[in-house]
């Protein structure tokens, strides 16, 4: 960047930011005064033609020319701003210029002069001959690079940076603007505006003509729904807005009761409460999927064991003492031996056992009868076995069902006897029942809020299905009425685009939600201090895309952290932000430098130095304005031992209205306030 009598810098003063390779990070070093936010000022003029930034009011006068200048000029005085830059592999040039006439003693009259963006060859370093001078079109090419709306999120004034996590509604509106703008939701809100009203205009041809009077009845009908539909939509960002309000209200409160160390601790038993619950809950799921398979696996078998335990009696009495089948063979080989060939009796000593193997060889005529008697008898003696086995597990299991059930009861019911314990614990304070009394009412304004949101939003789909019911009865119409199959084919696929646009829209915002406050989480853990690390559990996205900070207990301290630690959550969320915009050959790389005025200002030492290690892993280029009271021995050391510093200037300021850049080598020291 050149810069030539633009404010504090005299003459011509020229700054080679750090790009390449690790060291891409660039530190211009100034103590207040000396023109070191004029560094920040020449940025905004050159790329927007911007003469104020985010922190002059809105009556400040602020003067861009060099005063030197102006008084050594009889004439008109000039001062410009040149920035050379890269974007997607292009190298574009930008220049423009202010001038400046001193009308009176104590009045300058200042207004922009030319300006003209140039595009080179990046391999020859030639001027392409596509040179842009007309301001709109090139403010037009400027904002597609790098759109107005989100400059803030990425050339910045650290002190003011805190307000994009803040809840103001105007902040709000304007970060839901900047994301909308950076990852092109804009321009799927834009598309569905731009179908809707394009079917509306065919529509209305198409009816008018059609002889049946229906078709614009249908018509009339659809209209009538967008428009109440818009209203609803209108209502439901008001209650939204409301809603969150009550919210935050809600958390700020409960904050407060939190420092009660009684309520505290009643707060923490609840939330070992409801984990046991939740073991509780899979171990009862378990349980019940084991009821169910019991059931459908051995419940019919288990209503025929009356009737296998009659035929077992049946099959006993049957048999009698015949209940062990030997076979014929046997018998009469043993009576041929006078030998028992099963347990090696003598016959011939022991004629009552004799006598016994001939009366089984005269019963064997029953003995087919007799073993299809014992086979049955052993499958009914099997079956109510294992019937009785199933019987124990299912009562087991039965028994262990109506265990947890109970269990679970119980807690909740303890649970609830908490809740009520710390309710009453604060109305019985004199410092907390005010507090708990308020809570309790924006509770029952925030469940009024929720009921007439909920209401709204069936309204809304009620009236979606209407509108889809006469969208057919209109196509119907067409079909047997309208000759002009050009619109009719053009409407049909303006309603689908409709459809598919919706969809796309509602799926890719969720995706896009989540995605940023995954991020952004994982951002702030790796550049908040250690000791800090527990002060946020979890960021989340709303349906506002506005940054939520939740605590361990689930509450919202958006709003209740510190300065500096909302610094760092909102600059984890810009850094979010860039990363779901990045180009596929940036790898995890923003594409945007990150360029920050005052970055250390309201920083403890640790966060300081963890910005300065993880930021050059997060970013292409890095450049800081800092002042001596930012970068002390101890920041400079830091800085020197990342080996991530390119680029090292010093602001010298050798006259009232006279500051020159002078660069540093990158081994010499720095600071100015303490030593190492």
């Amino acid at each position: 960047m050149d810069l030539e009598n633009f404010r504090q810098y005299y003459g011509k003063q020229s700054i080679d930011f750090a790009y390449q390779g690790d060291q891409n990070t660039t530190i211009l070093f100034g103590e207040n005064g000396k023109g070191k936010t004029g560094i920040y000022r020449a940025i905004m003029f050159v790329l927007f033609g911007s003469k104020k930034i985010s922190q002059d009011t809105a009556n400040e006068n602020i003067h861009l020319t060099n005063f030197k200048i102006i008084d050594d000029t009889s004439g008109p005085a000039q001062s410009s701003v040149t920035l050379k830059f890269e974007h997607e592999n292009n190298v574009y040039e930008i220049k423009r210029v202010m001038k400046a006439i001193k009308i009176s003693s104590n009045s300058i009259q200042e207004q922009e002069g030319d300006v003209s963006l140039l595009e080179i060859d990046a391999k020859t370093g030639n001027v392409k001959a596509n040179a842009l001078t007309d301001k709109q079109e090139i403010n037009i090419k400027i904002n597609k690079i790098i759109n107005e709306d989100i400059k803030d999120f990425f050339l910045f004034d650290a002190e003011k940076i805190d307000t994009i996590a803040k809840a103001d509604s105007n902040v709000r509106k304007e970060v839901k603007s900047a994301i909308f703008s950076l990852l092109q939701l804009d321009k799927i809100e834009t598309a569905k505006t731009f179908v809707k009203d394009i079917s509306k205009v065919v529509r209305h041809r198409l009816s008018e003509d059609m002889k049946d009077g229906n078709a614009n009845q249908i018509s009339k009908k659809m209209s009538d729904i967008d428009l109440e539909s818009d209203e609803i939509k209108s209502m439901l960002v008001k209650l939204d807005d409301d809603k969150q309000v009550m919210d935050e209200m809600i958390a700020k409160h409960s904050l407060t009761l939190e420092k009660n160390k009684h309520i505290v601790e009643t707060k923490n038993r609840i939330k070992e409460k409801e984990d046991q619950i939740e073991l509780l809950q899979t171990q009862l799921e378990n349980n019940k999927t084991q009821l169910s398979r019991s059931l459908f696996e051995v419940g019919p078998s288990l209503l025929v064991e009356g009737f296998l335990d009659e035929n077992k009696n049946y099959f006993d009495n049957f048999l009698g003492d015949n209940k062990v089948s030997i076979p014929k063979e046997i018998l009469n080989l043993s009576l041929l031996n006078d030998k028992c060939i099963v347990c090696d009796n003598d016959l011939k000593e022991h004629e009552q056992n004799k006598k016994y193997i001939e009366s089984l060889l005269e019963t064997y005529k029953h003995s087919e009868s007799y073993e299809l008697a014992r086979n049955l008898l052993k499958e009914a003696q099997d079956s109510l076995d294992g019937h009785k086995k199933s019987e124990q597990d299912f009562n087991s299991n039965l028994k262990s069902y109506k265990n947890l059930s109970s269990q679970i009861s119980k807690e909740v019911d303890a649970i609830k006897d908490l809740k009520d314990d710390i309710a009453n614990s604060a109305k019985n304070s004199v410092d907390l029942a005010d507090i708990q009394s308020m809570i309790e009412q924006e509770e029952d304004k925030k469940e009024n809020a929720i009921r007439e949101i909920a209401l709204k939003e069936n309204k809304l789909e009620e009236l979606d299905v209407e509108k889809e019911k006469l969208e057919k009865q209109y196509q119907e119409l067409l079909k047997k009425e309208s000759r002009n199959e050009f619109d009719q084919s053009q409407l049909q696929m303006l309603v689908a685009l409709e459809h598919e646009l919706k969809d796309i829209s509602k799926t890719f915002s969720e995706d896009v939600r989540s995605l940023l406050g995954k991020y952004t989480s994982d951002i702030f853990k790796k550049l908040i201090d250690k000791k800090d690390i527990e002060v946020i559990n979890n960021v989340e996205i709303d349906a506002h895309f506005q940054i939520v900070a939740l605590n361990n207990n689930g509450y919202k301290i958006t709003q209740d952290i510190s300065q500096g630690q909302r610094q760092i959550l909102s600059l984890s969320f810009i850094t979010a932000l860039a990363k779901l915009a990045v180009r596929e050959d940036s790898v995890d790389k923003i594409d945007y430098p990150l360029f920050m005025d005052s970055p250390f200002n309201r920083l403890s030492g640790m966060n300081r130095d963890n910005l300065i290690e993880k930021i050059p892993n997060l970013t292409a280029q890095w450049i800081l304005l800092v002042t001596d009271t930012e970068l002390t021995p101890s920041e400079e050391k830091v800085f020197k031992s990342t080996n991530r510093l390119g680029r090292w200037y010093r602001i010298n300021q050798l006259d009232i209205h006279h500051s020159e850049i002078e660069a540093v080598d990158l081994n010499e020291t720095m600071s100015t306030r303490g030593g190492f």
